[in-house]
């Protein structure tokens, strides 16, 4: 049985963006539950709630759901979890302070996905470290 680094919500509408994060975090050792709609994020939140480690989401989404609304639904079920917003728009990063929830991330894109793995990788190594 292989052993992943935990599971990973990836949501983002443009499907390249999508398989390209989705396929680094699984060669990173993370698995992926990706998703190009909030909404149907939302239910894979709600199904499997405990099971995610972290929740990556672009901010605008094209729908009613956005990625705020993603990253508020995580933090209600878990509030733990790691959230690492996503976008390319720059008015989305004034927004992050007032929008995202506490201690998230904001990337702006492009971004090194290098840096997305090793934001995700980090708790998990720290407590490797201290165990």
């Amino acid at each position: 049985m292989v052993r992943t680094l935990g599971i990973v919500l990836v949501v983002d509408d443009d499907p390249l963006v999508r398989i390209v994060i989705s396929e680094c975090l699984i060669d990173a050792g993370f698995t992926v539950d990706a998703h190009a709609l909030g909404t149907s994020a939302l239910r894979s939140l709600a199904d499997r709630q405990k099971d995610f480690h972290a929740v990556v989401t672009d901010v605008d989404l094209g729908e009613r759901v956005d990625g705020w609304d993603v990253g508020r639904a995580a933090r209600s079920h878990r509030p733990e979890i790691m959230v690492v917003y996503i976008s390319g728009g720059a008015a989305s990063g004034a927004l992050w302070h007032s929008m995202g929830v506490e201690q998230s991330t904001f990337l702006q894109k492009p971004f090194d996905i290098a840096c997305l793995t090793d934001l995700l990788a980090a708790p998990i190594v720290q407590q490797a470290i201290a165990s």
